[in-house]
């Protein structure tokens, strides 16, 4: 777990496993309820401007974007799965989610190849990204099928981001390809539809465009994110938006 555990800080100091997490400050995934109540009280303070569809949404990306990357890092670049995954505590800290907890008895398995890791880490990251989604649901009104078409986007997004940093390093050519394949393996074993805008990257070596939108462009002083699909739609007809 160590190993896991000094990739992710060295990439986001303070994503990290801890040892110990305050009760008030941990949401469980066997009994995440409260803790997802009080980081949508805490996002819902700190930007009253943006409304309700904004704050459910931003918690669903709090919730997550951990284990999105714990999964990914996890099998392509230790090449192993994690077990015990789907009892992932996350770390809350004000409107924001920063560092995990697993249990003790957890521990780092290593497969023959990545792929193998990833049959074993995806399903377990659908079960535990179905949990946060089902409590939420009770929390705020929002529809499953739009969460689950952002956690689909996160994959991508994902792997994306850790392409272009370089932590992630792939030996084929064809970067955006590559990208469309192995975003489509994680859809697929996580029962998840692939994103439509993914198909521009089979065609054209093209970034990734996101299906859906965080709409944190309703925040004060924010813009919509460099592939938010509302800058196509404003591409299209300026007038609209």
């Amino acid at each position: 777990m160590q190993a896991l555990t000094n990739l992710t800080n060295s990439i986001i100091p303070g994503f990290s496993h801890q040892g110990i997490i305050n009760e008030s400050a941990c949401i469980q995934a066997g009994q995440p309820h409260q803790g997802i109540a009080q980081l949508a009280d805490t996002i819902t303070k700190g930007a009253p401007e943006a409304g309700a569809p904004f704050w459910r949404l931003r918690a669903w990306g709090m919730l997550i974007w951990q284990p999105v990357y714990l999964a990914i890092l996890s099998a392509y670049r230790l090449q192993t799965s994690i077990d015990n995954f789907e009892q992932l505590t996350l770390k809350q800290t004000a409107h924001y989610t920063l560092g995990y907890q697993l249990p003790e008895n957890s521990q780092l398995i290593h497969h023959d190849s990545i792929d193998e890791a990833i049959d074993q880490l995806a399903p377990a990251l659908a079960t535990l990204c179905q949990g946060y989604a089902e409590a939420l649901c009770e929390q705020m009104p929002v529809r499953q099928p739009l969460l689950m078409a952002i956690l689909a986007d996160t994959l991508f997004t994902t792997l994306e981001h850790l392409i272009n940093q370089n932590i992630l390093v792939v030996s084929d050519h064809n970067k955006a390809q590559w990208l469309f394949h192995q975003g489509q393996k994680w859809c697929q074993l996580m029962n998840l539809t692939v994103p439509k805008t993914a198909q521009r990257l089979l065609v054209q070596e093209t970034s990734f465009q996101r299906k859906t939108c965080c709409l944190i462009y309703r925040c004060h002083g924010a813009k919509e994110c460099a592939n938010c699909p509302r800058l196509v739609a404003k591409q299209k007809d300026p007038i609209a938006l």
